[in-house]
Order: C-alpha cells, then structure tokens, then sequence
C-alpha cells in the first residue's frame, strides 16, 4: 500500500502563499516529476509558523530520493521554510472507517 509521509517544517507561511500564488506552473512541473517519482497524492497546509506536506508514495526509498534532491532544497527555501524539516515516514495500511 505504499508509505504515508507527513513533513513539517517550520517557516514563513506568508512567503509560502505568496510563492504558491505566483510560481503555480513551477509546482505543477515538481508535482509531475513528483508522480513520475512515486508519489500518488500530495497536499500542502499551513500551520502556526509551519508549512505541512502530506504525501502518499510507493515506497519510502523513492520518496527519500526525490526529498534529498538539492534542487528541491533550494526550491523549499524559495518557499519560506526556515529550518529543518520533522518528517514521519509510516507504512500505509487499510483499516475500517477509511476514508
């Protein structure tokens, strides 16, 4: 069933909506390498002082390879994240009441 990942990372949630706002292509070109990766379902919240990514990949080695890339990096800095970020990797099963 894949892996559950959920990353936090603390940052400047203000920047993160302004670069989300004028970098939509960008982040459709990441998405689709993101899919060509592994990933099967992403989703961006925001927190108190902290930008929230929930994914669902494959597995955890092909999220970990794309997640270690330099570029993505970078990009997450563009992005106001202003530190490290807490990642929870956790293997995806069915249970009842799913949904």
């Amino acid at each position: 069933m894949g892996v559950l990942i959920v990353i936090a990372v603390p940052g400047d949630t203000a920047k993160f909506e302004a670069f989300v706002a004028a970098n939509g292509a960008r982040l459709m070109e990441i998405s689709e390498s993101a899919k060509t990766a592994g990933c099967t379902s992403h989703r961006f919240a925001i927190g108190d002082g902290q930008i929230v990514v929930v994914d669902h990949w494959d597995s955890a080695d092909h999220f970990q390879t794309f997640f270690s890339d330099p570029a993505l990096q970078a990009l997450m800095g563009e992005m106001g994240a202003q530190g490290e970020p807490a990642v929870t990797i956790a293997n995806a099963k069915g249970f009842p009441g799913e949904f």
